[in-house]
């Protein structure tokens, strides 16, 4: 594989592990670890656009009130009454009754095992969380990187 190649999967696994991060609750670790600014490098280093995109995030998150993002977190993911955006891909695959571990959730469950993935133990969400399918999609393109 060519070194740019390698770079620009390099830099989709690390966007990959990015977003999944960006999808927990907002907490002091999103400034600390400057979650923003390094999705806006590898976006960047995906497509020029792409990082321009991410730069918006950034700076909207520099500017946010973290009680008012953990409000808006809160709102969107859990309610109430009802969340406004389920984070499970069961729930978008499943538009007919729009519930939570359907089909899609064995699955994706099925396919963790087959590509040697486990759920950690003390993860206490469902396995088609937006975040776990974005880990996931991060370590397949690190292995192929490394590879």
């Amino acid at each position: 594989m060519l070194s740019e190649d390698v770079r620009l999967l390099a830099a989709r696994a690390d966007l990959a592990r990015l977003l999944a991060a960006s999808y927990y609750e907002p907490g002091v670790e999103f400034a600390e670890e400057e979650l923003f600014a390094s999705m806006r490098e590898a976006a960047g280093g995906i497509d020029p656009a792409l990082g321009a995109v991410a730069r918006k995030l950034e700076s909207a998150y520099a500017e946010a009130d973290r009680q008012e993002l953990l409000i808006d977190y809160v709102r969107l993911f859990h309610g109430p009454p009802k969340a406004l955006a389920q984070p499970y891909a069961s729930v978008w695959l499943s538009m007919t009754t729009q519930t939570v571990m359907e089909h899609s959730t064995v699955a994706i469950v099925d396919f963790y095992r087959e590509a040697g993935f486990e759920m950690a133990e003390d993860f206490r969400d469902l396995p088609d969380h937006v975040s776990v399918e974005l880990e996931c999609l991060y370590a397949l393109l690190f292995r192929e990187a490394r590879a």
